[in-house]
Parts: C-alpha cells; sequence; structure tokens
C-alpha cells in the first residue's frame, strides 16, 4: 500500500506541470449499478455501489517521445455493502497502471518505468518496476523488464519478492514471428509454500500465405519440471467472406496453476491432472442478400480427467436489415459429463443508434437438463439506452430483470456516464 502511494502521489505531483507542456488526453467513465438481492434463505439486500475509473495520457512532454500514462478505479457502496466478500469493504479502488515512458527515434526502441502490465511471451504481469525493448540487427528483438510483482489481491501476500524475464525474438518479412521467453519470480506463494516461480516458453506467429496463419505458445515450468501448456490456432482464409479456425489446448493444471492465487477454483493446482479441449469456427459473410449478413458455426470438446468429455454446440446469424440497426440471433448447446451441467441457450439481440441517440435491447433463456434448486429455467432481459449530449460526453443507463436458480428475483439498474477530454498543443477539443 505504501508503494502504491508513493507512486501515485509522485505522478500527482507531475500533473500541473504536464498540463502545460503536453499533449493530453483524458477519459472517465461513472458507473452507477442499483440491484436487488433476494437469495433464499438470506435476507434483502439493496446494493448501490458508484464506481469511478479515470485515465490520463499526456504525450511529447517537453521532449519529444516522453510521455505519462495513468489508469484506475475507486469505488464507494451507497447502501448495502456490494463486495460479495466475508470482509465487508464499503470503499475499494485499484491503481491499474501508471508509468513514464520514452520512445526513440530508432529501432522501435522504448523505455516504461512505474506501474505497467507485461505481455511478453509467457510473462502476462502487472509490475512494478522497468521495461525495455528494441529491434536488433537481421530481425533480431529483445525485451526485459524486472521489479516488484503487483498483488492481486491487497489484502494477502499472493505474490513474490520480485521479478524479472524477457523475450528474444525473431521476425521474417511479414511471415515469421517466433520468439524464446522467460520468467523468475523469487519467493513467490504456492499451496506448499513459496518458492521461485520459473517458466521458460516459446511463441509462434507464422503466416506463409494470406489464406493461413498459424499462432500459439508452449510453456514449461521449471518449478515443477514439466510442461505445463500448448495452446495454437490455425486460421484459414480459403474463400472471399470465409474464416475458418481450428483451436487446440494441452494444460497440465499442477503444472500451469502452481502459482495460483486461487487455490480453491477449479483450477486447484493440486489436481495433478490435464485439461484438453479442440475445436473448430466458421464465419461467413453472405453477400447475396441486400443488407449486411453474417453466420457463424462453431464446435469445441473439452475433456477433463476428473470430469469427462463435454462438447458444445452453437451458431449465431448477425443482420443489419436496416441502416443503424444490428440484429442477432444465437443458439448453443452445452453437452456435459453429467446433466446438471447440461443446458441449451438461446439469446437474441439488437441495437439502433442515430447520431446521438441509441435504444438497446437483449434476452437470454437457459433451459438445463435437469432441474437446479427447484428450477429447470433460467431467462434475462435487458433494455438500454444512450445519448451523446457532446461530442466529448454520453450518459446512458441499462434496466435489468432475471430469474434463475439462485435468486428469487434479480432486477438490476445502471447509469453510465463517459466523457472525454483531449488538448493538442492547448486548443481544447
Amino acid at each position: 500500500m505504501k508503494r502504491l502511494a508513493g507512486i501515485a502521489a509522485l505522478l500527482a505531483l507531475q500533473l500541473p506541470v504536464l498540463a502545460v507542456a503536453a499533449d493530453i488526453g483524458a477519459d472517465g467513465t461513472t458507473i452507477i449499478r442499483i440491484e436487488e438481492r433476494s437469495v433464499p434463505g438470506f435476507s434483502k439486500q439493496t446494493v448501490v455501489p458508484a464506481t469511478q475509473y479515470l485515465g490520463f495520457d499526456a504525450e511529447d512532454i517537453r521532449v519529444k517521445g516522453l510521455s505519462l500514462h495513468f489508469y484506475g478505479w475507486g469505488r464507494v457502496d451507497l447502501a448495502d455493502d456490494s463486495s460479495e466478500s466475508t470482509k465487508p469493504r464499503s470503499t475499494d479502488g485499484n491503481f491499474s497502471y501508471g508509468y513514464l515512458q520514452y520512445r526513440f527515434d530508432k529501432a522501435n526502441a522504448g523505455l516504461k518505468a512505474g506501474r505497467f502490465f507485461v505481455y511478453e511471451g509467457v510473462a502476462a504481469e502487472q509490475v512494478d518496476g522497468v521495461y525495455a525493448r528494441t529491434d536488433l540487427n537481421k530481425g533480431f528483438t529483445v525485451s526485459a523488464f524486472g521489479g516488484i510483482p503487483v498483488k492481486l489481491d491487497r489484502a494477502s501476500s499472493s505474490k513474490g519478492k520480485y521479478i524479472g524475464g524477457g523475450r528474444l525474438g525473431y521476425r521474417y518479412g511479414g511471415i515469421l514471428d517466433l520468439g524464446l521467453s522467460g520468467l523468475l519470480e523469487g519467493d513467490s506463494p504456492t499451496p506448499y509454500g513459496k518458492d521461485k516461480r520459473q517458466l521458460a516458453g516459446v511463441d509462434l506467429w507464422l503466416s506463409p500465405h494470406r489464406m493461413v496463419e498459424l499462432s500459439g505458445r508452449s510453456s514449461y515450468n521449471g518449478t515443477t519440471e514439466e510442461v505445463a501448456e500448448h495452446s495454437y490456432l490455425l486460421a484459414l482464409r480459403p474463400l472471399s467472406g470465409l474464416t475458418a479456425a481450428v483451436s487446440y489446448t494441452d494444460i497440465r493444471l499442477k503444472d500451469y496453476f502452481t502459482f495460483t492465487n486461487t487455490p480453491s477454483s477449479l483450477f486447484n493446482p493440486n489436481n495433478d491432472e490435464k485439461y484438453r479441449s479442440h475445436g473448430l469456427t466458421a464465419t461467413y459473410r453472405i453477400t447475396q442478400l441486400p443488407f449486411p449478413a453474417e453466420v457463424s458455426l462453431d464446435y469445441k470438446h473439452y475433456k477433463r480427467d476428473s470430469k469427462g468429455n463435454s462438447d458444445r454446440y452453437g451458431g449465431e446469424l448477425r443482420l443489419t436489415p436496416v441502416e443503424k440497426l444490428s440484429t442477432g440471433l444465437a443458439v448453443a448447446r452445452i453437452a456435459a459429463a453429467n446433466g446438471i451441467m447440461s443446458y441449451s441457450e438461446v439469446r437474441a439481440y439488437g441495437l439502433y443508434y442515430t447520431g446521438r441517440y441509441s435504444v438497446n435491447l437483449d434476452a437470454i433463456a437457459n433451459i438445463y437438463d435437469e432441474k437446479v434448486y427447484g428450477k429447470k429455467n433460467a431467462y434475462e432481459v435487458t433494455g438500454g439506452c444512450g445519448y451523446q449530449v457532446t461530442p466529448a460526453l454520453r450518459v446512458s443507463g441499462e434496466a435489468t430483470y432475471a430469474d434463475n436458480p439462485w435468486y428469487d428475483g434479480d432486477v438490476r439498474g445502471l447509469l453510465r456516464v463517459t466523457y472525454s477530454y483531449n488538448n493538442k498543443k492547448g486548443a481544447a477539443q
């Protein structure tokens, strides 16, 4: 918390100077939810959380290429506690990122310092530290980062003391991008104590022809000394308007989630088993109709050692019958290994928008093979509208009514205000 407050204070001190010197962009969203909760066996609750999201970007701060970026959110409950946690928390917030960045004129090189997200090969982390990358000769690239991992739950010790990693890549024209990456986190918590979190991986993007694209990654857990994951996607575009994709995933839960901070979840690393899936999706843009239309079909097979086999079949039709009106109808069937998890799903939706107004309606229903808490069906209907007050200010709202096995009555409302500000060299927009 002290580290978080220190970074926020440092950024706040910079704002008056930056406001004069830089190209500035800021955006914010205010969301107020209103929800009545009626769970069988528990007293009714009225929750009214007000959440403020705020982002800020300042480009070319006195020096071309130097920029500042910030994003965070805060919430306060105006009625009952909304956190659904064993520890009531009427206020909450998070500093998602805030960093200084410098982009060099050459070699696509850059530096970051502060709190940021990094996605480099096996690394998908939130870090307080520094990051650097650059292109090298002959198509090679290199990146590296280091610092202190940001805890996902600020009340626990779900992260280690330090973290570092990097990726060495090779690009060949617009055909190939191949990377080798690694990550090391010290004193990282596991279900059995603390250990070094060590990951290594290879990632691939290959497109030898515009009709073919292969991407994916494999990772190795150096702590458990086992392969953690294979995940690949092959996309094909054999005809104009037609895209087909085949996916394959193979995850060893024990090795993939060894350092998870949710040990009691479905992804419990104590489950020494495999999770595998493969699927096929196909999307076709229909050009024979007098208006835009698209149809998609999908199938996916799941296999988990302890749960058995499951399948999902689905299809969706998207139409724009008149200008500014988008509609869709989707159906799906989930056939699980046991009946209580098997159900069929139907969804219909529509959105009409003009330059300043918008109206949307969305309805979804699930029909279970077996009753869940005495009910065999669940449905939810959401309607909303929006109005663009000015080019920078928009107001919108939604209301939802649902009936499902988990709530006697589920009524929700939402009010959203979004606004943005841009100032290019002192000229407000």
